[in-house]
């Protein structure tokens, strides 16, 4: 009886394998160009992108496009792939949501490229001169994920993971005006050049693909900025925002390290490779831990220590190691070892 059973179920699986053949992988609705090549010659226009970073609740950003386009016909769109700081094809494409593209008030349908699930194929319609994108990015709600993004004090835009882009072109040679609507009563540091700043909406002054994605943003609740060199060739600035307001009171007592830090950088190099430089330091226990290095800023976060006092300190720098409790009358930080990190 068992074995025909084994022989029924063998009999119905062969019988079945035509069918299964059959429905395989759909086809594409379209035949697909290749992705083209980027080429040095500068895109037509300058595209409008607008973020939307207010919905810090469910840690969702969302992005609208405005891109112009010449001529009717194919064209591709790129999410970014290779990403400052990192070695590897790791743009978090899993993290956009809801793509939607239209032309004229009507939708365009996008095909995925079979081969780079970072490119979108489109068809521009004919009679449009531009065409206009938005979606949805899906910052990580807890550490356990990923690096969090937002937290209900501040947050980290990073443009580039907030960007699509027209293919067969250089990121030197595409233009980008983009427009950053924060909470209100927020406040901002970003090496970009502000032309408003109005009613809780930024509006940057146009900048290439290039230089919007190594020009990240730290936004707060709790913000002040401080001038590290007053008078100086060329602004350096130390832009704060904190988990509460009391915290900004301390790190404006310990500013001279990186006022010194300028002066020493001027006698060791003789000159400035940069027009402005901007300094973004989180003082934070729930915004995610980076250290990351741009051509005129950089992102520093400064974690609680062990001090007893619970004065934040760049982790970035140094870090203490408790050894025995500090008891009254202990003249400096002798209970604890500074342990140096390279920075």
């Amino acid at each position: 009886m068992k074995r025909l059973i084994l022989s029924a179920c063998a009999a119905a699986l062969l019988t079945a394998l035509p069918v299964a053949a059959q429905v395989g992988t759909p086809a594409l609705p379209r035949e697909l160009p290749p992705i083209p090549a980027p080429a040095a010659q500068p895109y037509p226009g300058v595209i409008r992108h607008h973020v939307d970073a207010t919905d810090t609740e469910r840690k969702i950003i969302r992005v609208r496009q405005t891109i112009p386009v010449a001529q009717a016909g194919p064209m591709v769109l790129l999410y970014p792939k290779y990403l400052p700081g990192n070695h590897a094809a790791t743009g978090p494409i899993q993290l956009v949501a809801g793509v939607q593209v239209s032309a004229g008030g009507e939708r365009v349908e996008w095909v995925r490229d079979p081969l780079d699930p970072y490119a979108f194929h489109i068809e521009v319609p004919a009679g449009v001169s531009e065409i206009e994108v938005s979606f949805d990015y899906l910052s990580q709600l807890s550490p356990s994920q990923w690096r969090v993004l937002m937290t209900p004090e501040m947050l980290n835009l990073q443009f580039e993971k907030l960007l699509l882009y027209p293919a067969g072109y250089a990121h030197d040679g595409i233009m980008v005006q983009t427009t950053v609507r924060l909470p209100d009563g927020w406040n901002y540091g970003v090496a970009l050049d502000t032309e408003t700043f109005v009613g809780g909406e930024a509006v940057f002054a146009p900048i290439s693909v290039e230089m919007l994605a190594d020009s990240p943003m730290f936004a707060g609740a709790h913000y002040r900025v401080f001038d590290l060199d007053p008078g100086g060739r060329t602004p350096v600035n130390m832009h704060v925002v904190a988990d509460d307001a009391a915290e900004l009171t301390e790190v404006e007592a310990r500013l001279e390290p990186f006022r010194n830090l300028v002066d020493q950088a001027d006698r060791l190099y003789g000159v400035r490779p940069f027009d402005r430089y901007e300094f973004l330091v989180a003082t934070t226990d729930r915004l995610g831990g980076i250290g990351l290095e741009h051509h005129r800023s950089s992102r520093t976060p400064w974690k609680r220590t062990c001090s007893p006092t619970g004065i934040r300190r760049p982790m970035a720098i140094w870090s203490c190691c408790p050894t025995s409790t500090p008891t009254a009358g202990t003249a400096s930080s002798g209970a604890r070892r500074i342990r140096r990190r390279p920075i």
